[in-house]
């Protein structure tokens, strides 16, 4: 149940594993656009996803600290793949299509919105999703179709609002009885971000590091895996 953003006050000690996991030995390795050629890894994947234009692109490169690793534009619409990125051998990155971009022609758009389905349902590998909602617009249709698709599957997943540091965005904080759908049951916080402005990035780490940790067992003081904790 979501009670409030997750503003929890974290240790520059507790910050550090997931700045080094998120940063260091971390590479693009595949795009897939068919479902059946998606990776046969049995890594743990975490995944982005959000509308066209949500800043994505640009949140990825701001939590691996390199300016190029997600490719970005001002045209919405320019991921079409499933781009997987390897997280320091432990985990897969995937960054996944944008939705809702209504000038694709009808039969890619098509593609693309099955293809993120079927990743969303069926990929067991998938441990949590990022859903990112436009501060400035607060949560889209588009958002609520796939935040019940999330609850219909019991994927856990977190809301990352970008653009927080546009002054439009100020006033429009999500709260649980106007922007979160009761339904969603397989929601647990909300991180509010600003890739421009760095603003909850090191928040965002550390949670992608507790989530990874309390499924593989990536070793708390070390950073390394433990493999046979899967």
């Amino acid at each position: 149940m979501l009670e409030k953003p997750y503003e929890q006050k974290k240790s520059k000690e507790s910050l550090k594993p997931g700045k080094i996991l998120l940063t260091r030995n971390i590479h693009f390795f595949k795009s897939v656009a068919q479902y059946q050629d998606l990776p046969s890894t049995p890594l743990p994947e975490f995944a982005f996803i959000g509308c066209s234009n949500v800043g994505k692109s640009s949140l990825i490169n701001a939590l691996t600290n390199r300016k190029k690793l997600a490719y970005t534009s001002n045209k919405p619409g320019s991921t079409r793949t499933l781009n997987y990125f390897s997280v320091g051998e432990k985990a897969s990155m995937v960054d996944v299509p944008g939705y809702g971009y209504t000038r694709r022609c009808k039969v890619e758009n098509n593609r693309c919105q099955n293809l993120i389905e079927q990743y969303l349902k069926y990929r067991s590998a998938l441990i949590h999703v990022y859903l990112l909602i436009d501060s400035r617009h607060g949560v889209k249709n588009s958002d609520s179709y796939f935040m019940r698709l999330l609850a219909q599957v019991e994927k856990k997943y977190t809301l990352v609002r970008t653009k927080t540091d546009k002054k439009i965005a100020r006033a429009k904080k999500i709260t649980r009885t106007e922007d979160i759908p009761e339904y969603d049951s397989s929601l647990d916080l909300a991180i509010d971000t600003s890739a421009k402005k760095h603003i909850g990035v090191d928040k965002l780490r550390s949670h992608i590091y507790t989530t990874l940790t309390t499924y593989t067992g990536i070793d708390r003081r070390r950073g390394v895996h433990r493999a046979n904790s899967i």
